[in-house]
């Protein structure tokens, strides 16, 4: 965890609550703080809700009705500095470049590496939930 006594906070956003759980309690027990999605619309009412800043932006590639790079780009623009980390079920060419293919977390991901690619665009040391 950084040395800030205020945790990270990351919006996940996911159209299945699923999924959003399952990353939800493994950030939390991480020590991240964590705000929910499940659309890019709920996304940016979200973020304009939460008053601190968010880090990181975990988001599906294949949301329905905005893909994931459309609520990346609004994110981005009302948030700079976020990061953004992709997941995807679906092919390495829902990617819309090479450099954004490497940053797709592949569903279903293991805890460890969900954990290493918030930790790696933290610019931190991975994180264990155990």
């Amino acid at each position: 965890m950084p040395t800030s006594s205020r945790p990270v906070t990351i919006l996940v956003v996911d159209g299945e609550p699923a999924v959003r759980r399952f990353v939800r309690r493994v950030l939390e027990g991480a020590g991240y703080s964590v705000l929910e999605a499940g659309s890019g619309e709920e996304a940016v009412l979200a973020a304009a809700a939460h008053p601190g800043p968010i880090e990181v932006l975990l988001v599906d590639l294949s949301l329905p009705l905005a893909p994931g790079h459309d609520v990346a780009a609004r994110m981005s623009a009302s948030r700079p500095g976020i990061r953004v980390l992709y997941m995807s079920a679906g092919p390495q060419q829902d990617a819309t470049d090479m450099a954004e293919a490497r940053s797709v977390l592949k569903k279903p991901f293991p805890i460890r590496e969900l954990l290493a690619r918030v930790s790696g665009a933290l610019g931190d040391t991975p994180r264990d939930s155990h």
